[in-house]
């Protein structure tokens, strides 16, 4: 799990947080810092709790389709608004800091919208591409989570600009509770095919509308300074989000597409559903637990580096922790799987299991690695990352082409899980050898 492009900003305006932090009121800066962390929490508890219910709503081919449906909306989401809602958060002047919004909001709108009609006019030929009939009536609403998406995100730094953390937190929160009682909803009244990607759609829609409505009510007089020549300007001085972040990021979506476009072409839907699956039940502990820690150590990495030029000590503490905690959860999920599952989730998962138990390793290196990984941005050597991306990208096509060809859906996620394990072990030695500072990086 790679530091995206959003994080790499965090860090920089961390940095200024903590040097606010050391001359202003301490408990001010960590009650705003506990509010965004609670918030997050819940939402991502959340799913966790609603796995049991879903999973008996919702057969594989189900969850297959909504796999998809993400993943054909991941790489264009990295697109559409060319990260120009990462730079809201940076100019000194909010006249700047709205226009830059409006550069977000009118790209990522006008990108749907050339979507949409060449989805209208190419949808028998996009669903042939895909291999998939089932998803052809829920392409079309791509275009709006597209635009919702990028909205949301805008929103996001708009108000994380203004300081408003407890807004933030319930927004998140809400957004979470709309999104599983819509599918879970959905699922009871045995909508085809799509209970969960409506949900999801109405769930970011109505979270972003919510957005929306505060933005207009507190902020009309900064919309209001929308320019075009202003938003040109912007898009000038901030033309390396589009340049480099959008690139980056690409990379990393494609890479964790992949498997979606490989695993459906060559075994079909109720396959991928098994892949979709798997994916949430190890998407609790990455999410929760090592969230925490990443939260913790990239704050604390920051300090150090700013005030020593390393963080060796920190990083091998930091990693002493996530091993005790990894490898009995990591171990205990492996052995207890084909017991669990069937009873907590159903008996129509016990399919799953073997997919669960390849992507052990993958999802145990990911845990470890993740919360570390930002030590390279922290570093300053973004360039490291995106090699590595790039490597990562190519070992997975290759690792997925000759895994299909074996007709074997399971050894295919084997080897695709330690070929992951691999790299995110060479990631950790990557944030170590930054982690030591400038004299070993060059060393």
């Amino acid at each position: 799990m790679r530091f995206t492009a959003p994080e790499q900003r965090k860090v920089k305006l961390a940095l200024g947080a903590v040097r606010m932090a050391k001359v202003g009121p301490r408990s001010e800066f960590a009650k705003n810092v506990l509010t965004l962390m609670t918030g997050t929490g819940i939402a991502q508890v959340l799913p966790v709790l609603f796995m049991p219910i879903l999973a008996r709503l919702y057969s594989e081919t189900q969850f297959g389709l909504l796999n998809l449906f993400t993943r054909i909306v991941s790489p264009l989401g990295v697109l559409v608004s060319g990260r120009y809602e990462l730079a809201i958060m940076l100019p000194e002047e909010d006249e700047d800091a709205v226009n830059i919004f409006a550069v977000s909001a009118l790209l990522s709108t006008v990108a749907s919208l050339i979507l949409l009609l060449g989805i209208v006019l190419f949808h028998g030929q996009i669903v042939a591409l895909l291999e998939s009939p089932a998803i052809g009536p829920w392409l079309y609403l791509v275009p709006m989570m597209l635009i919702t998406n990028a909205a949301y995100q805008s929103f996001n730094y708009w108000f994380n600009r203004k300081q408003q953390y407890a807004r933030l937190a319930r927004n998140k929160v809400t957004r979470s509770t709309l999104t599983l009682f819509g599918k879970a909803a959905l699922g009871f009244q045995k909508v085809v095919g799509g209970g969960l990607i409506l949900g999801e759609v109405l769930g970011q829609g109505i979270a972003t509308y919510l957005f929306f409505r505060q933005a207009r009510r507190e902020d009309a007089h900064r919309f209001r300074e929308i320019r075009f020549d202003r938003m040109r300007h912007m898009m000038k001085r901030y033309s390396d989000f589009p340049k480099f972040s959008v690139p980056a990021d690409l990379v990393n979506a494609v890479s964790l597409s992949l498997p979606t476009f490989f695993l459906n072409a060559a075994f079909g839907d109720k396959v991928l559903g098994r892949f979709g699956f798997t994916q949430m039940i190890f998407a609790a502990p990455l999410a929760v637990v090592a969230a925490a820690f990443a939260d913790v150590f990239k704050q604390r990495a920051s300090i150090a580096f700013v005030e020593h030029g390393e963080c060796r000590a920190l990083w091998t503490n930091t990693a002493k922790r996530l091993l005790a905690v990894s490898i009995p959860l990591f171990a205990l999920l492996y052995l207890t799987a084909p017991y669990i599952v069937p009873l907590i989730f159903g008996q129509r998962w016990v399919q799953a299991v073997p997919f669960i138990q390849a992507l052990t390793p993958y999802y145990l290196l990911a845990f470890i690695a993740s919360p570390l990984s930002r030590t390279l941005i922290v570093a300053e050597k973004q360039r490291w990352d995106l090699v590595w991306q790039l490597v990562l990208l190519l070992f997975v096509a290759i690792t997925l082409t000759n895994g299909v060809r074996t007709h074997d859906p399971v050894y295919t996620m084997e080897t695709y899980g330690w070929v992951y394990a691999s790299m995110y072990a060479v990631y950790l030695v990557m944030s170590y050898r930054c982690a030591c500072g400038r004299g070993a990086q060059t060393a």
